[in-house]
């Protein structure tokens, strides 16, 4: 199937026009007139996923995370760039979901809810989005501290950051997978017991803290860790038409940060 095909079902099926307005998703990079045997699924494209792609000879690489964000000045080898560079060398296409499937039914944020045992999963918004990546649900009643557990054990977390009552009882859960902690006030208003994303920032922590809201930091990286698996079951399940495209699961995606 050609680039130019392949592009536009994904960017109907994955909603591109639900993306921020600050996002860059979409077809990035790509030869539309190449032909499609073999996707890569990653978190985002680094050098180690860049050796992956090359020894799996995929045609095209899906990423959560933008390779290109800001305008390129330059796209030359081993000058920051290079990982566009090799991407247009070796005629490897790179595809940006990231808003769009943290908000898309079915994407991100409801498979990480589901994966960590969330029931009747629905969406919060605030009055001015029609679409909107938080997510609250409910749990069997639980201990925080029984609940974090469990959440450290089904995402293989070893280390997290918490403000809050671990001893305190819960069964409604708000979540945002990467950073979103600004839908704390509103997952709290809508009933969230606990909140749980990545990237708290230190005073706003100590704010919540004094107001006794319940959130767990669970890191950006091991929040969306699973955007693979995810993707991969979003496109067995809605994206048919790509028919028999090989399509892999990295497992090369890596924390930066180092827990010491």
């Amino acid at each position: 199937m050609k680039l130019r095909e392949i592009s536009e079902i994904l960017d109907r099926k994955l909603r591109a026009d639900i993306a921020e307005s600050w996002d860059n998703v979409g077809l990035l990079i790509g030869d539309r007139d190449a032909e499609i045997k073999k996707i890569l699924l990653t978190l985002e494209l680094t050098g180690d996923v860049m050796k992956l792609a090359l020894e799996e000879k995929a045609d095209l690489v899906i990423s959560h995370h933008p390779l290109i964000f800001s305008g390129l000045k330059k796209i030359v080898s081993s000058e920051g760039d290079n990982l566009v560079f090799e991407l247009i060398r070796n005629n490897i296409a790179f595809y940006a979901a990231h808003t769009n499937f943290d908000a898309l039914d079915g994407g991100l944020n409801d498979y990480v809810a589901e994966l960590i045992g969330g029931k009747n999963i629905t969406m919060i918004k605030s009055p001015q989005e029609e679409h909107a990546i938080c997510r609250i649900f409910d749990i069997e009643e639980t201990s925080i501290e029984d609940y974090i557990s469990h959440i450290k054990s089904v995402m293989n977390i070893e280390t997290l950051r918490f403000t809050g009552n671990t001893d305190e009882k819960i069964s409604r859960v708000a979540l945002v997978t990467g950073s979103g902690s600004e839908y704390i006030d509103i997952a709290v208003s809508n009933g969230a017991q606990l909140f749980i994303t990545g990237d708290l920032k230190y005073h706003y922590a100590l704010e919540l803290k004094e107001k006794g809201i319940n959130v767990l930091d669970a890191g950006h990286f091991d929040t969306e860790k699973v955007f693979p698996q995810a993707m991969s079951r979003f496109i067995r399940r809605s994206i048919t038409e790509l028919g028999d495209i090989d399509i892999i699961e990295s497992g090369a995606d890596v924390n930066p940060f180092e827990y010491r």
